[in-house]
């Protein structure tokens, strides 16, 4: 089926909005991480939670979990109209399962031999390794719910089996690229009634 053109207008206009957000929980992270102050705040993790529950939302838009006609049209014009390949950052499936199984996560560490809940950025991996290391003490297994390794920009989290990793800095890059192309098609000239994208902070 074919999405009637105005209606793709309104739902790249979500996007465009959903990517705006993304960008901004981002760059307010990257400003704590920057003050040695501040980095181990959990104000980290409130602005990547943010960041990562609207990038899951432009992936799930983009790539519906959903598997009625409407939401397969929907995906596959939405990914043609902003020119978003199969192999996209914004894909990645540990990016989602962040934040829509955190409630699994818990329960895995419920039923888990340990009693430490790991939640920290650290400089590199050496300093990864070294937090994650096992060590002999009983109920001393570390279970990561949250890590940040700062110099790679990547987030780690307990998954269903094993630790799980997410590399932020090539989501942003795409989420960057997808805002800009959903602001050039709503703001550009087609024959359809364009939507004004506000004053949104994209630049």
């Amino acid at each position: 089926m074919t999405i009637h053109p105005v209606k793709i207008n309104v739902l790249v206009e979500e996007i465009f909005v959903q990517g705006v957000f993304a960008k901004t929980s981002f760059e307010s992270m990257n400003a704590i991480l920057a003050d040695d102050n501040k980095r181990q705040s959990r104000f980290v993790w409130v602005h990547l939670q943010g960041f990562l529950n609207h990038s899951a939302m432009i992936s799930k838009m983009l790539d519906s979990p959903g598997k009625s006609s409407i939401a397969k049209a929907r995906s596959s014009q939405l990914c043609a109209t902003l020119q978003v390949d199969a192999d996209s950052a914004v894909f990645d499936r540990n990016a989602r399962n962040n934040v829509e199984h955190l409630d699994e996560r818990l329960d895995n560490w419920l039923d888990h031999n340990s009693f430490n809940l790991l939640e920290l950025v650290v400089d590199d991996r050496k300093g990864f390794e070294f937090v994650t290391l096992p060590r002999s003490l009983p109920n001393s297994t570390m279970f990561v719910r949250r890590l940040l390794i700062l110099d790679e920009m990547v987030f780690v989290t307990q998954g269903r089996i094993g630790l799980e990793e997410t590399r932020l800095s090539p989501l942003f890059d795409e989420i960057c690229k997808i805002v800009d192309k959903a602001y050039a098609y709503i703001s550009g000239d087609t024959s359809i009634t364009n939507f004004n994208p506000g004053i949104l902070p994209i630049r």
